[in-house]
Protein backbone atom coordinates (compact mmCIF):
# COMPACT_ATOMS: atom_id res chain seq x y z
CA UNK A 1 0.00 0.00 0.00
CA UNK A 2 3.21 2.75 0.38
CA UNK A 3 2.91 3.13 -3.04
CA UNK A 4 -1.07 3.95 -3.16
CA UNK A 5 -0.24 6.27 0.11
CA UNK A 6 2.43 8.13 -2.04
CA UNK A 7 0.11 8.71 -4.71
CA UNK A 8 -3.03 9.98 -2.54
CA UNK A 9 -2.08 13.39 -2.38
CA UNK A 10 -2.06 13.72 -6.46
CA UNK A 11 -4.16 11.13 -7.31
CA UNK A 12 -7.23 13.81 -8.47
CA UNK A 13 -4.62 16.07 -10.50
CA UNK A 14 -4.56 13.52 -13.36
CA UNK A 15 -7.51 14.24 -15.48
CA UNK A 16 -7.64 10.75 -16.63
CA UNK A 17 -8.41 9.74 -13.42
CA UNK A 18 -11.60 12.31 -13.07
CA UNK A 19 -13.36 11.87 -17.16
CA UNK A 20 -12.67 7.80 -15.98
CA UNK A 21 -15.08 8.43 -13.19
CA UNK A 22 -17.75 10.62 -14.57
CA UNK A 23 -18.18 7.47 -17.18
CA UNK A 24 -18.40 5.55 -15.20
CA UNK A 25 -21.21 7.12 -12.61
CA UNK A 26 -23.20 8.31 -15.88
CA UNK A 27 -23.33 4.74 -17.02
CA UNK A 28 -24.08 3.49 -13.24
CA UNK A 29 -27.16 5.92 -13.19
CA UNK A 30 -28.64 4.82 -16.60
CA UNK A 31 -28.39 1.53 -15.82
CA UNK A 32 -29.20 1.23 -11.82
CA UNK A 33 -32.27 2.81 -10.47
CA UNK A 34 -30.64 4.84 -7.50
CA UNK A 35 -32.27 6.77 -4.43
CA UNK A 36 -31.67 7.61 -1.41
CA UNK A 37 -32.85 4.88 0.42
CA UNK A 38 -30.05 2.82 -0.87
CA UNK A 39 -26.89 1.77 1.54
CA UNK A 40 -23.81 1.75 -0.74
CA UNK A 41 -20.45 0.75 -0.40
CA UNK A 42 -17.33 1.36 -2.78
CA UNK A 43 -14.47 -0.91 -2.57
CA UNK A 44 -11.14 -0.05 -3.03
CA UNK A 45 -12.28 3.54 -2.88
CA UNK A 46 -9.05 5.95 -3.79
CA UNK A 47 -9.78 9.19 -3.02
CA UNK A 48 -13.59 8.37 -3.35
CA UNK A 49 -14.25 9.82 -6.15
CA UNK A 50 -16.74 7.67 -7.46
CA UNK A 51 -18.44 7.38 -4.73
CA UNK A 52 -18.74 11.84 -4.06
CA UNK A 53 -19.79 11.52 -7.91
CA UNK A 54 -22.83 9.11 -6.32
CA UNK A 55 -23.31 9.89 -3.29
CA UNK A 56 -26.01 12.46 -3.47
CA UNK A 57 -27.86 9.83 -5.64
CA UNK A 58 -27.90 7.37 -2.47
CA UNK A 59 -28.87 7.13 1.17
CA UNK A 60 -25.40 6.52 2.51
CA UNK A 61 -21.99 5.40 1.09
CA UNK A 62 -19.36 3.35 3.42
CA UNK A 63 -16.31 3.79 1.67
CA UNK A 64 -13.44 1.18 2.19
CA UNK A 65 -9.84 0.83 1.33
CA UNK A 66 -6.65 -0.36 2.13
CA UNK A 67 -4.46 2.56 1.85
CA UNK A 68 -4.34 4.88 4.77
CA UNK A 69 -3.27 7.72 2.72
CA UNK A 70 -5.98 7.57 0.35
CA UNK A 71 -8.42 7.39 3.39
CA UNK A 72 -6.93 10.17 5.02
CA UNK A 73 -7.70 12.60 1.01
CA UNK A 74 -11.08 11.35 1.30
CA UNK A 75 -11.61 12.23 4.61
CA UNK A 76 -10.29 15.93 4.12
CA UNK A 77 -12.87 15.98 1.08
CA UNK A 78 -15.60 14.94 3.08
CA UNK A 79 -15.47 17.25 5.98
CA UNK A 80 -14.57 20.21 3.09
CA UNK A 81 -17.75 19.07 1.26
CA UNK A 82 -20.22 18.36 4.11
CA UNK A 83 -20.80 14.92 2.50
CA UNK A 84 -22.04 13.74 5.85
CA UNK A 85 -23.52 10.56 4.12
CA UNK A 86 -19.96 9.05 3.13
CA UNK A 87 -18.65 7.28 6.06
CA UNK A 88 -14.81 5.87 5.74
CA UNK A 89 -12.88 2.29 6.84
CA UNK A 90 -9.60 1.20 6.04
CA UNK A 91 -9.93 -2.31 5.39
CA UNK A 92 -8.99 -5.33 3.06
CA UNK A 93 -12.94 -6.91 2.57
CA UNK A 94 -11.39 -10.47 1.73
CA UNK A 95 -9.64 -10.59 5.28
CA UNK A 96 -11.94 -8.26 7.38
CA UNK A 97 -16.09 -9.08 6.97
CA UNK A 98 -18.21 -6.01 7.13
CA UNK A 99 -20.87 -5.36 9.35
CA UNK A 100 -24.53 -4.66 8.05
CA UNK A 101 -25.30 -5.39 4.34
CA UNK A 102 -25.93 -3.05 1.13
CA UNK A 103 -28.11 -1.96 -1.98
CA UNK A 104 -25.16 -1.60 -4.01
CA UNK A 105 -21.44 -2.62 -3.98
CA UNK A 106 -19.10 -0.92 -6.61
CA UNK A 107 -15.75 -0.76 -7.43
CA UNK A 108 -13.34 0.74 -10.14
CA UNK A 109 -10.41 -0.37 -11.41
CA UNK A 110 -10.21 -2.24 -8.00
CA UNK A 111 -11.28 -5.45 -9.33
CA UNK A 112 -7.67 -5.96 -11.24
CA UNK A 113 -6.02 -5.59 -7.51
CA UNK A 114 -7.46 -8.68 -5.54
CA UNK A 115 -6.17 -12.08 -6.03
CA UNK A 116 -9.39 -13.92 -5.15
CA UNK A 117 -11.88 -12.23 -7.53
CA UNK A 118 -14.47 -15.42 -6.58
CA UNK A 119 -13.93 -15.13 -3.05
CA UNK A 120 -14.82 -11.33 -3.14
CA UNK A 121 -17.55 -11.81 -5.62
CA UNK A 122 -19.00 -14.63 -3.19
CA UNK A 123 -17.64 -11.99 -0.22
CA UNK A 124 -19.96 -9.44 -2.74
CA UNK A 125 -23.18 -11.50 -2.95
CA UNK A 126 -23.37 -12.06 1.09
CA UNK A 127 -23.17 -8.22 1.86
CA UNK A 128 -26.00 -7.58 -0.81
CA UNK A 129 -29.58 -7.78 0.39
CA UNK A 130 -32.06 -9.52 -2.03
CA UNK A 131 -32.53 -7.56 -5.45
CA UNK A 132 -29.06 -5.58 -4.76
CA UNK A 133 -26.94 -4.60 -7.19
CA UNK A 134 -23.19 -5.15 -7.81
CA UNK A 135 -21.28 -2.87 -10.39
CA UNK A 136 -17.76 -3.72 -11.54
CA UNK A 137 -15.45 -1.38 -13.73
CA UNK A 138 -12.53 -2.49 -14.62
CA UNK A 139 -9.87 -3.15 -17.75
CA UNK A 140 -9.84 -5.81 -20.43
CA UNK A 141 -7.58 -8.31 -20.84
CA UNK A 142 -4.22 -6.33 -21.60
CA UNK A 143 -0.33 -7.47 -22.02
CA UNK A 144 0.53 -5.91 -18.53
CA UNK A 145 1.98 -2.57 -20.18
CA UNK A 146 -0.89 -0.89 -18.61
CA UNK A 147 1.01 -1.15 -14.92
CA UNK A 148 4.54 -1.61 -16.42
CA UNK A 149 7.31 -4.16 -15.01
CA UNK A 150 5.63 -4.09 -11.66
CA UNK A 151 2.38 -6.31 -11.84
CA UNK A 152 3.18 -9.40 -8.98
CA UNK A 153 -0.20 -9.79 -7.85
CA UNK A 154 -2.00 -7.90 -10.31
CA UNK A 155 -4.84 -9.23 -12.85
CA UNK A 156 -3.41 -8.23 -16.21
CA UNK A 157 -7.25 -7.51 -16.89
CA UNK A 158 -10.19 -9.42 -17.35
CA UNK A 159 -11.49 -11.35 -20.42
CA UNK A 160 -15.14 -10.35 -20.34
CA UNK A 161 -17.09 -14.05 -20.84
CA UNK A 162 -14.73 -15.25 -18.17
CA UNK A 163 -15.71 -12.80 -16.04
CA UNK A 164 -19.38 -12.50 -16.59
CA UNK A 165 -18.99 -16.47 -15.98
CA UNK A 166 -17.78 -16.13 -12.39
CA UNK A 167 -20.15 -13.56 -11.61
CA UNK A 168 -22.85 -15.52 -12.35
CA UNK A 169 -21.16 -18.76 -10.92
CA UNK A 170 -21.62 -16.50 -7.62
CA UNK A 171 -25.15 -16.04 -8.02
CA UNK A 172 -26.32 -13.07 -9.60
CA UNK A 173 -27.98 -12.19 -12.93
CA UNK A 174 -25.86 -10.08 -15.17
CA UNK A 175 -27.61 -6.84 -16.18
CA UNK A 176 -25.21 -5.83 -18.38
CA UNK A 177 -21.17 -5.79 -19.87
CA UNK A 178 -20.14 -2.96 -21.97
CA UNK A 179 -17.77 -0.44 -22.84
CA UNK A 180 -17.90 2.80 -20.66
CA UNK A 181 -14.46 4.50 -21.58
CA UNK A 182 -11.31 4.14 -23.32
CA UNK A 183 -7.64 4.89 -21.74
CA UNK A 184 -5.23 6.60 -24.09
CA UNK A 185 -1.36 6.16 -23.56
CA UNK A 186 1.20 7.28 -25.92
CA UNK A 187 4.08 4.29 -25.62
CA UNK A 188 7.30 3.83 -28.20
CA UNK A 189 5.56 1.96 -30.19
CA UNK A 190 2.25 4.42 -30.55
CA UNK A 191 -0.79 5.04 -28.48
CA UNK A 192 -1.68 2.37 -27.09
CA UNK A 193 -5.90 2.13 -25.69
CA UNK A 194 -7.14 0.34 -23.00
CA UNK A 195 -11.21 -0.38 -23.08
CA UNK A 196 -12.61 -0.11 -19.40
CA UNK A 197 -16.20 -1.78 -18.83
CA UNK A 198 -18.82 -1.73 -16.50
CA UNK A 199 -20.51 -4.72 -15.38
CA UNK A 200 -24.17 -4.57 -13.84
CA UNK A 201 -25.18 -7.76 -12.00
CA UNK A 202 -27.91 -8.16 -9.31
CA UNK A 203 -28.51 -10.40 -6.68
CA UNK A 204 -31.97 -11.97 -7.73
Amino acid sequence: MDDFDAKAATWESNPGHVQRTRAIARAIRSLVPLSRTMRAMEVGCGTGLLSFALHEDLGTVLATDPSQGMIDVLEGKIEAAKAENIRTSRMDLLKEPVQGSFHLVFLQMALHHIPDVEGFLLSAWEMLEQGGWLCIADLDSEDGSFHGPDTEGLHLGFDRPDLVRDVQGAGFHVVDIDTVFEIHRESDAGERRYPIFLLVARKA
